[in-house]
């Protein structure tokens, strides 16, 4: 949380839409880390690796641009409900993130 609003406050920009903002031929890419927190704390985390997995999804899925895609966070809660801005703070390299979660949230 501190270095997300860090970023934030150095300019960094998270453009975040509602499922009615979503232009109807987007993509919309779910993503979430699994396992217990603690471990997931313990290691360092390397966003060029969720940005090269996210990249590696949509080449499979016919070569959709990142800059085309939405993130979706699988779940809005802990870890899974930050990086996926952190991802988009630091790179830019989505069309935004969308606000909620597959839970329905």
């Amino acid at each position: 949380f501190l270095s997300l609003k860090r970023m934030v406050r150095e300019g960094n920009e998270i453009k975040v839409v509602s499922t009615e903002q979503l232009p109807a031929s987007s993509h919309v890419l779910p993503a979430a880390f699994m396992g217990v927190p603690t471990v997931t704390e313990e290691r360092v985390h390397v966003t060029g690796d969720l940005l090269r997995a996210g990249e590696k999804v949509l080449d499979m899925m016919g070569g959709i641009k990142p800059k085309e895609t939405y993130l979706l966070s699988a779940e809005i809660g802990g870890t899974n409900g930050l990086e996926l801005l952190v991802l988009q703070a630091q790179t830019g390299a989505f069309a935004g993130v969308v606000d909620g979660d597959l839970m329905g949230r």
